[in-house]
């Protein structure tokens, strides 16, 4: 039986049901000669009788109890599923012997290795058991409101906010990462346990039967020769570290023919990135995603659909994935958008978080007429397939027109010399960081030469400043907004209305 097969003999388990078949308002629209796109929704039908995500793992732990779970690189410690069920026992007995109980928050502080999963695994077998042979997890009645995971966003914007989630939150990550790679042998993640992403597949790996690679603190060489020595077929990595691990002399010294697609990005890539990354590496699928710790994945390219869809639209991040509704938002008008405007994209759905930890007032804030705000710019084409610029405070505004910094970027990366770049800016100036290749020779009047020759003059730099190094979050993305405190001086302050969330900035030059 196939991946695919066995995923959708499983699909109907939880939710009360957001909606109830898979539909696309968009295309209703088309056969009616609609034009513009309402709002994009695909849905499946669930019940909710899996008792939770400690109940479900526990059970699918039964099966091929011999099969690897899990391979850590850094201790060459190998566990199988029977390995991992029995050391996720005996740590929810010692936890409960200890007083641990429902409700009580747990907190893991570690680097990445086999004993997150134990963590994981156990967190919902706390109740309910009097000695080994008779344990069982509780069954949690409402998986879709108790909280499974209380998780921190990347903080690329302000202090990280932590996010909690539901069983059932989780549990539709790993079936919408199941529709992106159908045919899932094993995985490479590196990033840490509290990125979003990563918590996802170690629960995809407990509850299908795909083996977790945990490797080493990220360099090109080990990296590679990870792929190659475990035959890694998927690979999950931010879009700076594929750059660095397929475009330096260590792809070269490896065998990668094993690699069949690899997730790049935490929600957008250059598209001087993403054709370097093809060029490197032309077999390979390289996959875009568009998510958010306080949504999930909202959008995803499938495998199945890579080679019809990546030539015509290389930039997408995809199409909507299940149980959401996705809009966009003109900033100004709050009209929703006809398909190629650009605004503000709003979601709902299964994936929506249960709020912000302890702050029910931000909660309110982020959320508009059940949609939640996601702060970020983008759009649909007229066959609902996703782009998002970037974030909307990330853009450079002007009095009667806008900036998006990476249309810069992208100019300025195509420079042989310039190995990475930030731009950021006001209405006063605009500002571009420049980290050049080490033995590059670099002139700043030969950098300005180039963008004049690609971008009209409202576009150009007023400063150009070389950089060693960009200040960034655990998992690779650029801090922008400090950046921008430390060049423009920029204050942004929030309104606590329900109703409008009005950024409004204070913006001097320094």
């Amino acid at each position: 039986m196939s991946r695919r097969t066995t995923i959708s003999s499983d699909i109907p388990m939880f939710s009360e049901g957001l909606l109830h078949s898979i539909t696309s308002s968009y295309t209703k629209n088309l056969k009616m000669g609609i034009s513009s796109i309402n709002s994009i929704h695909r849905a499946i039908s669930m019940s909710r009788v899996y008792g939770g995500l400690g109940l479900l793992y526990y059970d699918r732990l039964e099966s091929d109890l011999d099969k690897i779970l899990q391979v850590d690189i850094n201790t060459t410690r190998t566990e199988t599923r029977g390995t991992v069920k029995e050391r996720s026992i005996k740590l929810a007995l010692e936890m409960s012997a200890r007083g641990i109980k429902e409700k009580d928050i747990i907190v893991i502080c570690s680097q990445n290795n086999v004993d997150e999963t134990i963590g994981i695994s156990e967190f919902s077998k706390l109740l309910n058991h009097k000695e080994d042979e008779k344990f069982r997890p509780v069954n949690i009645a409402d998986p879709k409101r108790t909280v499974a995971f209380i998780l921190p966003t990347q903080g690329t914007t302000d202090f990280p906010k932590l996010v909690c989630v539901s069983h059932d939150n989780i549990r539709l990550q790993c079936l919408i990462f199941i529709e992106i790679f159908p045919d899932l042998i094993n995985v490479l993640s590196f990033f840490p346990l509290s990125w979003y992403f990563h918590l996802v597949i170690i629960c995809v790996c407990l509850e299908f039967v795909v083996t977790l690679i945990i490797p080493r603190p990220f360099n090109e060489r080990n990296g590679c020769k990870i792929i190659q020595d475990f035959n890694v077929e998927c690979i999950i990595i931010g879009t700076d570290y594929a750059i660095r691990l397929f475009h330096g002399s260590a792809a070269k010294d490896f065998n990668l023919n094993c690699l069949k697609s690899v997730l790049i990005g935490l929600n957008s890539t250059l598209k001087h990135d993403m054709f370097s990354l093809k060029q490197s590496m032309p077999k390979v699928m390289f996959v875009s995603s568009y998510f958010l710790v306080e949504t999930g994945c909202i959008a995803a390219t499938k495998t199945i659909d890579y080679n019809s869809i990546i030539a015509e639209r290389p930039m997408t991040v995809g199409s909507v994935t299940l149980n959401c509704k996705v809009k966009i938002i003109d900033v100004k008008t709050k009209e929703i958008c006809p398909p190629r405007k650009y605004g503000e994209i709003y979601y709902t759905g299964d994936g929506l978080m249960l709020g912000y930890f302890k702050d029910p007032e931000k909660t309110l804030q982020s959320r508009e007429k059940g949609y939640f705000r996601t702060g970020d710019i983008g759009m649909f084409d007229e066959l609902g397939w996703l782009y998002v610029l970037g974030r909307f405070e990330d853009m450079i505004e002007f009095d009667e027109w806008s900036l998006s910094p990476m249309d810069i970027e992208e100019v300025i990366l195509r420079h042989p010399a310039v190995k990475d770049a930030v731009v950021v800016g006001n209405a006063k100036e605009v500002v571009a960081l420049v980290k050049k290749y080490p033995d590059a020779k670099f002139e700043e009047s030969d950098l300005t030469r180039h963008i004049g020759e690609s971008l009209p003059s409202k576009y150009w730099p007023s400063r150009i400043i070389l950089q060693d190094h960009f200040p960034r979050t655990t998992v690779g993305s650029v801090r922008r907004k400090k950046i921008r405190e430390d060049l423009l001086q920029v204050t942004v302050r929030y309104s606590s209305s329900m109703s409008v969330v009005s950024e409004l900035a204070t913006i001097t030059k320094k």
